[in-house]
């Protein structure tokens, strides 16, 4: 058993998760344009705040990825995306009941941020995720 398509992933998701929370955070709130004042901060903070949820979201993505056969009509990358979108989502909702108790955030806005995140990450690690499986890549 090799350990890169099962570890890659998560790392990728943890890595990766946050910084594009980030900049998806920043582009929502500036209306599309991103300004960088407090930049630095706000990265730092989107860190200590997404790191543990784009763990889940990776670990929820790697576990679930046997889902592959029942969507074969969308190519390996495409089915990365979209389980890493619903990973995050996923990851979103665990993460706001276990702090607040309430399991659904007030702001649809909200929903874009572990999306978006998710589906780039997904995206990413779709091919080396695939190998563990051995299915033919048919994009």
């Amino acid at each position: 058993m090799r350990l890169k398509p099962y570890l890659l992933p998560l790392v990728q998701f943890t890595l990766i998760g946050p910084g594009i929370g980030v900049l998806t955070a920043l582009l929502l709130g500036s209306g599309g344009v991103p300004t960088l004042s407090g930049g630095g901060f706000f990265l730092l903070f989107g860190y200590g705040v997404g790191l543990a949820p784009a763990a889940l979201a990776g670990t929820i993505y790697v576990c679930t990825w046997n889902a592959r056969p029942l969507l074969k009509a969308l190519s390996i990358t495409e089915f990365g995306a979209l389980l890493g979108a619903i990973s995050g989502l996923i990851a979103l909702a665990t993460t706001f009941t276990l702090i607040s108790g309430n399991p659904i955030p007030k702001s649809p806005i909200i929903y874009l941020i572990p999306m978006a995140a998710g589906a780039v990450c997904g995206w990413l690690a779709a091919s080396v995720r695939d190998e563990a499986y051995g299915w033919t890549n048919v994009n």
